[in-house]
C-alpha cells in the first residue's frame, strides 16, 4: 500500500507540475506578446478616449471645467482580452496614469490630472523632446503607432490622440503618459494568472495523475489476488499466511514437491531419489524455487514452507 500511495502521489505531483508549466509558459508568452503590441494598443485605448472630448473642445472656448470633471473619471486600463468565457479568463493590460492632459489646437494646457499645471500654459515646458513630438504629431492629424507613442528614459510610455472637430479639424489632443510598464510587473502578472488557471485545472490534473498511478501500480504488480491452491495441485494450505501467497502461486507442481521435501531437511541427493530425477534437475528445480519466492537461501524458503503448512502434507 505504501508504494502504491508513493506512486500515486509522484504521479499527481507530476500531473499539477506539468499543467502549472504549461500554463506558466502560455502566459509569459501572451504578456511577452502584449508587451510588443503595447503601443498599439495604447493608440487605440486613446483614440477611444478622445471621441468623448469633441463637445469639451468645441465652441468658442474650450469647456475647463467639464475637461476637469472627464479627467477624473477616467483610468488606467489600456486594453481587456477576454480568452475564455468558461471558465472565464480575461486578461486586463492597465497601468498607473502618470500624466493625463487635455490640449487645444496650440498645445495649451486645458485641463490636467497627475500633476497641477497651470491652465493655458504651453505643455512642452513640462515634456522631454520625445512627449512633446508626440503631442506635435497628434495635433499635426497624424494617426500612425510610432509617430503617437514613444518610450521615454524613465521607462514609461508616452502617447497621444487628436481630437477631431465637428469639420474634421483638429481641436486639440489628449495626451497620457502610461508608468511600470516593465517586464517584472507582466511576469508578476503572468504568474497571477497561472495560479488561477491551475486552481480551476489543478484537480483535473490531480485525478489524472493518481488514474495513471494506480493503473502504472496495477500493469507492475499484477493481480491482486493470487489464484487459489486446489486439491488438484496436490496441495492445501491451512492457516495461511496472505504475504506469501502471491509468491507461493508461482511455483509450479513439481517444484512444490521439491520445497516440501526441501523444508523436510532433505539433501538434494535425497530429494533426487524421492522424486526418481537427477540431482542437477534438483538443483535447477531449487533455483527457481528461490527465484520466485524472492529468497536468498534454502533456510528461508523452508521457513516461507513451514509458514505456509507446506510440511506434512503429502503430495
Amino acid at each position: 500500500m505504501g508504494r502504491r500511495r508513493r506512486l500515486v502521489l509522484r504521479c499527481t505531483a507530476i500531473g499539477v507540475a506539468a499543467v502549472m508549466s504549461v500554463t506558466l509558459a502560455a502566459m509569459v508568452s501572451l504578456y511577452e506578446a502584449l508587451a510588443a503590441s503595447l503601443p498599439s494598443l495604447v493608440r487605440a485605448n486613446l483614440e477611444q478616449r478622445a471621441e468623448a472630448l469633441t463637445p469639451v473642445l468645441a465652441g468658442s472656448g474650450p469647456d475647463r471645467d467639464a475637461a476637469a470633471h472627464w479627467l477624473q473619471l477616467q483610468g488606467g486600463g489600456i486594453s481587456d482580452a477576454e480568452l475564455s468565457r468558461t471558465p472565464r479568463v480575461a486578461v486586463t493590460v492597465s497601468s498607473p496614469v502618470g500624466l493625463m492632459v487635455i490640449v487645444d489646437s496650440e498645445a495649451r494646457v486645458v485641463a490636467a490630472r497627475g500633476e497641477r499645471l497651470p491652465a493655458g500654459a504651453p505643455l512642452r515646458q513640462f515634456l522631454s523632446r520625445d512627449a512633446d513630438a508626440v503631442v506635435r504629431a497628434a495635433l499635426a492629424g497624424r494617426r500612425d503607432t510610432r509617430s503617437l507613442t514613444a518610450r521615454l528614459g524613465d521607462g514609461s510610455l508616452a502617447g497621444a490622440a487628436p481630437v477631431a472637430g465637428p469639420g474634421g479639424g483638429v481641436l486639440g489632443a489628449l495626451v497620457v503618459t502610461f508608468t511600470e510598464l516593465d517586464q517584472p510587473s507582466l511576469l508578476a502578472r503572468a504568474l497571477v494568472m497561472t495560479l488561477t488557471v491551475s486552481v480551476v485545472l489543478g484537480p483535473l490534473a490531480g485525478m489524472t495523475g493518481a488514474t495513471m498511478g494506480l493503473l502504472i501500480d496495477r500493469r507492475s504488480t499484477g493481480p491482486s489476488e493470487p489464484a487459489p491452491f486446489t486439491e488438484e495441485s496436490g496441495l492445501q494450505l491451512t492457516s495461511p499466511n496472505p504475504s506469501g501467497l502471491g509468491r507461493f502461486s508461482a511455483l509450479t507442481a513439481r517444484e512444490l514437491e521439491v520445497l516440501r521435501l526441501l523444508a523436510d531437511a532433505d539433501t538434494n541427493t535425497a530429494i533426487a531419489a524421492r522424486l526418481h530425477i537427477s540431482e542437477k534437475t534438483v538443483k535447477k528445480h531449487v533455483s527457481n524455487i528461490l527465484g520466485k519466492l524472492e529468497v536468498p537461501d534454502r533456510t528461508r524458503a523452508a521457513v516461507l514452507a513451514w509458514q505456509q503448512g507446506l510440511v506434512g502434507k503429502e503430495p
